[in-house]
């Protein structure tokens, strides 16, 4: 295990390149053969034999969804195609062979899939096993162990494999971040797409006093760049003996030696190096002298024009503006935390709630009442939840994060949850009695009810 490695990808899809090439060409080749034949055989003739030629047409079909789908299996949602696409394809070929074995006069025409793919060497029938054997390889060593995770700069793995970088903070992997990657795994090629980020903002090394608080945590950071394709993450501290190498340095120490730069992608206002003297034109003068190139990737905006930025979604999230936050994410905010002892309140009144304890991993919106979603084991519940001080009972000093499970007496002390916050509905109050809190709280429910039921049918 590589120092500084966490989780080990093993079989991510850059891993093992040369298997992956030989598989898609395969298909490549058996996609051909078969448009072609289907193509002719339609065009031609298709009266003739409508059903062995319209299944030799969607044997095609699946072969083109197939092929795409496995060389852009990166992508975890193509990665998903493919499995879909090699399993149907597999299905195919096993009932139309036995059908044409057993019920010959309905096939007067042989299709790809007839005799189990005989006339193409049965080759119909192994690929797809290979394929879905392939694919199945890879989810054991990517997706259940994780990315490759190496923790500064001595635990950089060498120049050994060709890298996809890119560089940033990534604090809230918000549809701009989303973006950069999905453009880093377009140009990768055979190279393992690789993020550099932070274990801190910037300014908590430059400027102290002005550094914001994140908007997810490390390892919520790490979980998604993982879930959007990413193989390795090389999480390097921001301390003084970062921000002091030059440019130069930091491109033969981490980008070249360390990690074996084949392209680079990076924002269009991106600096790096001491005192952020480096820029986009001496990264590609260095990328010329090293071998590597260097692409641009563009800024990713909403409707008014505004640049999706994490300071820009730190803002809204300080004013409980989740709803706009959840269209700059591509997903609702959330935070994670462990259920801890609450003051009971709730149960008192009917409304039992799953109090979040301080040590929360996620950037907590402003006061008020929210529409929430609660997920505790893979299961989502639909969830009220309270953020801030208790007015009503005096509790001024404690901020709280209290959630009540609309649809279920779930007991979740000690547990981990995840709370998603959908949309602001109120802000907090104090009321004159704890009967008045209780029914405006049903209020409430009825409210986010309503905000849910259209947030799942979204």
């Amino acid at each position: 295990m590589e120092a500084g490695t966490v989780a080990t990808g093993g079989t991510h899809p850059s891993a093992y390149p040369g298997g992956h090439r030989l598989i898609v060409a395969a298909y490549v080749v058996l996609t051909l053969a078969a448009l072609g034949r289907s193509s002719f055989q339609v065009l031609t003739k298709f009266d003739q034999a409508p059903l062995a030629y319209g299944l030799s047409a969607l044997a095609a079909t699946v072969y083109v969804l197939a092929t795409i789908s496995l060389a852009l299996s990166s992508r975890p949602r193509l990665r998903r195609l493919a499995v879909y696409s090699l399993g149907f394809e597999l299905a195919g070929v096993l009932v139309v062979g036995i059908l044409s074995v057993v019920r010959p006069e309905w096939f007067p025409e042989a299709t790809v899939w007839s005799d189990f793919g005989l006339g193409y060497l049965l080759i119909p029938l192994f690929l797809p096993m290979v394929g879905l054997w392939w694919l199945r390889a890879n989810r054991q060593g990517s997706e259940m162990s994780g990315p490759v995770v190496n923790y500064g700069l001595a635990s950089l793995p060498g120049s050994s494999q060709p890298r996809a970088i890119t560089i940033g903070k990534f604090d809230g992997v918000h549809r701009g971040h989303q973006s950069v990657v999905d453009q880093l795994l377009a140009v990768a090629g055979d190279a393992q797409p690789t993020v550099i980020t932070f274990d801190r903002h910037p300014h908590a090394t430059l400027k102290p006093l002005d550094a914001p608080l994140p908007i997810i945590s490390e390892s919520q950071k790490i979980e998604m760049l993982h879930s959007a394709g990413i193989a390795r993450v090389v999480v390097l501290a921001f301390d003084e003996e970062l921000s002091s190498l030059s440019h130069r340095d930091f491109t033969r120490t981490v980008l070249v030696e360390g990690l074996g730069a084949s392209v680079v992608l990076v924002g269009s206002d991106f600096r790096y190096g001491e005192g952020g003297k480096g820029t986009i034109e001496t990264l590609r003068e260095e990328g010329a002298e090293y071998g590597f190139r260097v692409e641009v990737v563009a800024d990713v905006c909403e409707e008014a024009g505004q640049r999706v930025s994490s300071t820009l979604i730190r803002g809204l999230l300080e004013h409980g503006d989740v709803s706009e936050v959840a269209k700059l994410l591509g997903r609702y905010h959330a935070v994670r935390g462990e259920v801890g002892q609450g003051f009971q309140r709730g149960r008192e009144l009917g409304y039992p709630t799953a109090n979040l304890k301080n040590n929360l991993e996620g950037f907590v919106p402003a006061d008020g009442v929210y529409a929430t979603y609660v997920t505790h084991a893979g299961v989502r519940y639909e969830a009220a939840t309270s953020v801030g001080v208790n007015p009503t009972f005096g509790d001024m000093n404690q901020r709280t994060i209290e959630s009540h499970l609309m649809n279920s007496s779930l007991d979740l002390y000690g547990a981990t949850i995840q709370v998603e916050f959908v949309a602001y509905i109120r802000g907090m109050k104090k009321f004159d009695s704890p009967q008045a809190l209780a029914a405006q709280m049903g209020r409430d429910e009825q409210e986010i009810a309503g905000i849910l039921e259209g947030a799942s049918q979204a």
